[in-house]
């Protein structure tokens, strides 16, 4: 099953990526939960510990503006448990899943994916950036226009 393409220019080629098959992009989104997830959980613990609230009563600016959240130290725990869990199996593997749903100037990127990143692996992670954000760049959607109906609303109508 075909879906619309979305393209974008990257560095002189045009790359198209159509949308994965639903189960097959929800396994490859836990699998980048289970990675990029306890990077996140530092920053939890960290606005958790905060003296002050401003980070979370402030919005992102005053969260951005925190200055123990923007210290070296802190960024390099983020870093270290990111670095820790990445594993470059798991990101060739998604990059091989996404492979099979791209096209670069128009031909399937599973024939040309060797012989058109070579040398180029600001491009190879621009395209990877951009496959991602096609499939899951509406994630948040989810939660305000397709929320399930509430309880009391299903147990009202027996």
């Amino acid at each position: 099953m075909q879906t619309e393409v979305q393209t974008k220019a990257i560095s002189g080629s045009t790359y198209g990526v159509y949308m994965l098959p639903p189960r097959t992009a929800n396994r490859m989104f836990i699998r980048i939960i289970k990675t990029v997830g306890p990077s996140l959980g530092v920053l939890l613990e960290e606005l958790d510990e905060s003296d002050d609230e401003a980070g979370i009563k402030g919005g992102l600016e005053a969260l951005m503006d925190n200055p123990k959240l923007n210290s070296g130290a802190f960024i390099g725990k983020i870093a270290k448990e990111l670095c820790e869990r990445l594993n470059e199996n798991e990101i060739e593997e998604m990059m091989n899943t996404l492979m099979k749903v791209s096209e670069v100037d128009g031909a399937k990127m599973a024939g040309v994916f060797d012989a058109h990143f070579m040398g180029k692996i600001g491009a190879l992670y621009a395209w990877f950036g951009f496959a991602l954000q096609v499939q899951y760049g509406n994630f948040g959607d989810a939660w305000t226009n397709d929320s399930p109906p509430s309880v009391q609303a299903k147990t009202g109508a027996a």
